[in-house]
């Protein structure tokens, strides 16, 4: 049962990591945010949004949107399980790779020397500004790619159908 509990735990963790990710890059003060945004939507001025103003964000970055694989513009059941499970398996993949002991659990130690030799580029012991750095802008560069791998990988299987996807 903890063996479930610490997968369960990692998978909402990785499933909550792009929006987390997306929802820190260049951000505002909050205040100023939702001023912004009540601005950008109050269309008749009346300090209030109604519910004809309010209007869904329409970059394909929102998080409703990133999983929209086939960019139609609409996000089906279908993909939101293909999202879900691919998550799913990119997770308990990197559980058993920090598994170090194969018990089903992650201690504290195991995700603590998992996360140091993810950030030790060099293999040395030691971490530097440079790796750190590093690791930041790797992190990023695998997120986008990641999403975009994926995006691209469930367009082409909707153009072959579902009897050729397999």
């Amino acid at each position: 049962m903890k063996g479930l509990t610490t997968a369960l735990f990692c998978l909402g963790v990785a499933l909550s990591l792009p929006a987390i990710a997306d929802d820190h890059r260049d951000r505002k003060p909050d205040g100023k945010r939702v001023s912004k945004m009540i601005k950008q939507l109050d269309s008749n001025d009346d300090g209030m949004i109604s519910r004809d103003e309010f209007t869904m964000p329409e970059r394909r970055g929102s998080p409703d949107m990133r999983m929209d694989l086939n960019g139609d513009g609409e996000v089906s059941r279908d993909e939101v399980s293909r999202v879900v499970s691919d998550r799913a398996e990119e997770a308990l993949s990197r559980f058993d790779k920090e598994d170090t002991d194969g018990n089903g659990v992650l201690t504290s130690e195991e995700r603590r020397m998992s996360a140091f030799n993810r950030i030790d580029a060099d293999g040395d012991g030691q971490l530097t500004k440079r790796e750190f750095k590093g690791f930041r802008d790797d992190a990023g560069r695998r997120m986008k790619r990641g999403r975009d791998h994926r995006r691209s990988k469930d367009i082409n299987s909707e153009r072959r159908g579902p009897s050729d996807a397999s």
